[in-house]
């Protein structure tokens, strides 16, 4: 009886976790320096004010000697002039999907925007919902 209600416990955390929301992913574009493929999550973008918060997903196929990984990233990006942006949950997953590192703590620094996660977050301030 504690083994069944251990389980289903462990199934309720399981489903409610930020990441099992995520459901819509869109390929983004290929991540030549890491050799994997991006994604974002459509259904997960939200726009607050001048901020907008998404997940994004890039997955590294197995190569030589390393084994495949998918590094998601939750992100929050203030719509400033230049655009800045900070970390707010990070989780890596080895080939199995079975998570190997979870982060769930923010950065509390934002960063000034690059070319590369510029054009990421571009696309999804287009499938944004506000959320004011």
């Amino acid at each position: 009886m504690k083994n069944k209600l251990a389980c289903l416990l462990f199934l309720a955390l399981f489903m409610l976790s930020n990441t099992a929301f995520a459901t819509n992913w869109i390929y983004i574009k290929d991540d030549k320096g890491l050799s994997g493929k991006l994604y974002i999550d459509t259904d997960s973008i939200e726009k607050k004010g001048d901020t907008i918060i998404f997940w994004d997903d890039l997955v590294i196929p197995p190569q030589q000697n390393a084994p495949g990984v998918e590094w998601m990233a939750k992100w929050e990006v203030k719509l400033t002039t230049p655009l800045q942006y900070r970390e707010i949950d990070e989780c890596k997953y080895n080939p199995v999907t079975k998570e190997t590192y979870d982060r769930n703590q923010p950065n509390n620094e934002f960063s000034p925007m690059d070319e590369v996660f510029q054009q990421e977050a571009e696309i999804a301030l287009q499938y944004a919902k506000d959320k004011n």
